[in-house]
């Protein structure tokens, strides 16, 4: 779990696309600019991930809980790799200015590998602030052999050691109901809400995420 906590895979995951429901790019931009609502994000700590959201209207809570439930529970990342790549971190070639547009052999030599992803980019620019360093310092010295002890978002040295099957574990042992907590608040019907999370998503995706686990699990993953 220490080595994960390194390579950010919660960070990865969190920054996903697209859910088994809502197979679109950006599904949180979508919702910025299409619901009534007065808060929406996800956050990565050490320990955990969060999802809140906030409406003054009733149907968009339950619109907004559908959109980000489905995110959480049923990823497209389970058939879509490229989500990993484009997220975690892949490869690129960059060619000199004037073999732009050639591709022959001689040119690829003469191109630079390098990484590139949007988590693995993200880190590298919040690491490149000396304070963050030291926080990072700092807490690693507090909390030595704790979650607290690591960047949550993944340190950029150690983030293409992540492999697609890592990151796939990952969700599959953490993204569960039986390891969330689900707060509501305010004025509403609570027994419609918990009612439409029941039935959406919690009783399905329990059965559904046992049936993974056993097919992992007959795979030897």
């Amino acid at each position: 779990e220490m080595q994960r906590s390194l390579v950010g895979s919660e960070m990865c995951i969190r920054d996903r696309c697209g859910s088994a429901k809502f197979p679109v790019k950006e599904p949180f931009v979508d919702l910025i600019k299409s619901s009534m609502q007065t808060f929406l994000n996800a956050m990565t700590y050490p320990d955990k991930t969060i999802y809140p959201v906030a409406t003054t209207n009733e149907q968009d809570l339950y619109n907004l809980m559908d959109v980000y439930l489905d995110a959480v529970f049923n990823p497209a990342i389970y058939t879509k790799p490229t989500i990993f790549e484009q997220e975690g971190w892949h490869y690129e070639l960059d060619l000199p200015e004037d073999a732009e547009g050639d591709s022959s052999s001689a040119s690829l030599r003469e191109g630079t590998l390098r990484y590139n992803g949007v988590v693995f980019n993200e880190m590298k620019g919040a690491l490149s602030d000396p304070m963050s360093v030291l926080d990072d310092a700092v807490n690693a010295a507090l909390y030595p052999d704790t979650a607290y002890a690591h960047e949550s978002g993944g340190d950029p040295r150690a983030i293409p050691a992540l492999t697609y099957e890592q990151f796939l574990d990952t969700h599959a042992r953490h993204y569960n109901p039986s390891n969330s907590y689900i707060t509501l608040y305010g004025d509403l019907d609570v027994d419609r809400a918990l009612a439409f999370l029941d039935e959406r998503y919690l009783t399905p995706v329990a059965a559904e995420q046992a049936k993974r686990r056993e097919q992992r699990a007959a795979q030897g993953l």
